[in-house]
């Protein structure tokens, strides 16, 4: 490589500089190598929609890379690319691509290789490329699998399994309304342990038997509405070597559960409570708010916020940093999840304390929640301390009062006092009472205890003496009712006989007959006495 100092010797000198020919060669030499040694990397990540609801994925690379070593998994359901000796020079580790059946696409660098995990919705066919130092990765359309090869080895799993269940058979149907309004189907088996399979399938449930049989007068559509229960109706169906049977509520308010006993399977729906279906709506969509329609062009977020406190009641107060614009369109939908777009939108978060909402950075906010802890620790350190004489019934003292101070038992070995404690207490911080406090005090971890407690033990009493804030004091009452009960215990009783050598001559029977003589004279006359020892 010359410079512009070179060229210009060069058109004014006639003679060849040997050491910059020399110079020359070794960098083209040098470029050479490093041409030839390019890292090998993935560059770029892109995926596109083809006819037919077909994904591509393509991977942009860098150097020679070799194919890929490709496998793959039904649950759950993705393709995985193993990438030897590859780096990754992608921006970001996830592409979400929500196309056909791909759902996304992680890229992972460890260990020498790359890995790039592409998560399906379902389980489809592929086709892998590689050429002009481009991977392309085709993939069906989710529906496009072959059904027919997937239900043939259900099919054949089913057999194998049925081979190992004993043949039953399903003898009796029936259906019962509970005294609280559950639907109770009833099942009687021919052998009471046999194997059932309950899923619940997007808006039924489903029982499978295997290796079972279902007699044809069974083997239908049961309306049950008019029982009025949350199962709207039944349908029994032989499938092959199983049975099947689909069991459709009314709506999906309830819960499910079985039970089977002495041959007799019970399958029960129970309606659930106003507060469990509210419960179970806010799991499933946590937004209640009432709903309203906003359709803003580039309006000021704090505009958006006056309008929405107008529209609940409620008190927002917006901090000084919160600034810009946003286009709104929103249709029918709850204030509060209004209120969360808004916010996620520009970086927002908000704390509310009753009908009072702050909104405000979400780092000014992170801010502010720490120095209000900081404050808090500093407050704990203020509070006033208490003493309470805690005696304990069951356990033993040191052994609660290790659980306190988050340590192991530790016997004392000093018999110069009946107190031991931990570090503190009524001594001065100079005063050793044995072996055991030097050692606990160098021992001691934070239990229940604040880092301003301290805890005693009066051996001869088994009470604690505990000095604390009251709010750990109100913990530690709440520690020991749990803790200190009585253990069960089985008490076995001995009864000790000493019995002589006389013993045996005192065992005897002693008997007797009386007569009377004349009858009317009132004598009588005794026969026998004695007795055998």
């Amino acid at each position: 490589m010359y410079t512009k100092q070179n060229k210009q010797q060069w058109g004014l000198s006639v003679m060849i500089n040997v050491s910059g020919i020399l110079l020359a060669l070794a960098l083209c030499l040098q470029a050479s190598n490093s041409m030839a040694e390019t890292e090998k990397a993935i560059e770029n990540l892109q995926f596109s929609t083809l006819a037919g609801n077909r994904v591509q994925i393509v991977l942009g690379l860098q150097g020679e890379v070799g194919k890929p070593k490709i496998f793959e998994t039904d649950n759950p359901a993705r393709i995985a690319l193993d990438f030897d000796g590859v780096k990754s020079h992608l921006a970001k580790k996830s592409f979400p691509v929500k196309q056909g059946a791909v759902n996304n696409v992680y890229v992972i660098e460890a260990g020498g290789r790359t890995r790039v995990i592409v998560n399906l919705n379902s389980l489809v066919a592929y086709k892998a490329q590689q050429m002009s130092g481009k991977f392309f990765l085709t993939l069906d359309a989710a529906k496009s699998v072959a059904l027919k090869e997937k239900n043939i080895r259900k099919q054949q799993k089913q057999d194998v399994i049925s081979k190992l269940v004993p043949r039953q058979e399903i003898t009796a149907l029936d259906f019962r309304r509970g005294p609280k309004g559950e639907g109770r189907l009833l099942l009687k088996l021919s052998n009471p342990n046999t194997i059932v399979d309950i899923k619940e399938r997007g808006d039924k449930v489903v029982l499978n038997f295997l290796n079972t049989r279902l007699p044809a007068n069974l083997a239908k559509q049961y309306d049950v509405m008019d029982f009025a229960t949350p199962v709207r109706s039944i349908i029994a169906k032989q499938r092959g070597n199983g049975v099947s049977i689909n069991i459709k509520p009314v709506d999906g308010n309830f819960e499910y559960s079985s039970f089977q006993s002495e041959g007799m399977l019970t399958v029960e729906f129970r309606p659930l409570s106003e507060a469990e279906k509210l419960s179970r709506v806010k799991s499933k969509f946590p937004f209640t708010g009432k709903k309203l329609t906003l359709n803003f062009q580039d309006i000021e977020v704090r505009s958006v916020l006056q309008i929405l406190a107008d529209f609940t009641n409620l008190n927002i107060i917006a901090s000084d940093s919160v600034k810009g614009n946003v286009t709104l369109r929103l249709n029918d939908v709850p204030w509060d999840q209004a209120l969360a777009l808004v916010l996620k939108s520009k970086g927002l978060a908000k704390r509310q304390s009753g009908n009072v909402i702050f909104v405000a950075p979400a780092s000014e906010i992170t801010k502010m929640e720490e120095e209000e802890l900081a404050a808090k620790k500093v407050v704990e350190k203020l509070e006033p301390l208490r003493t309470e004489y805690i005696p304990i019934q069951y356990a033993k003292a040191e052994e609660i009062q290790a659980l306190l101070s988050g340590r192991n038992v530790v016997r004392s070995q000093s018999t110069s006092s009946s107190i031991s404690g931990t570090g503190g207490g009524f001594l001065t911080p100079r005063t050793s009472t044995s072996t055991t406090n030097r050692q606990t005090t160098r021992n001691q971890q934070q239990g229940l205890l604040s880092p301003r407690g301290t805890s005693t033990v009066d051996s001869r009493t088994n009470t604690l003496i505990i000095r604390d804030t009251a709010k750990q004091l109100e913990e530690i009452h709440k520690m020991i009712a749990q803790l200190d009960i009585p253990v069960r215990q089985v008490m076995i009783e001995s009864r000790i006989v000493v019995a002589t050598t006389e013993f045996a001559r005192n065992l005897g029977v002693k008997f007797g007959v009386a007569k009377q003589a004349i009858v009317g004279s009132g004598k009588n006359f005794a026969v026998g006495g004695g007795g055998t020892r």
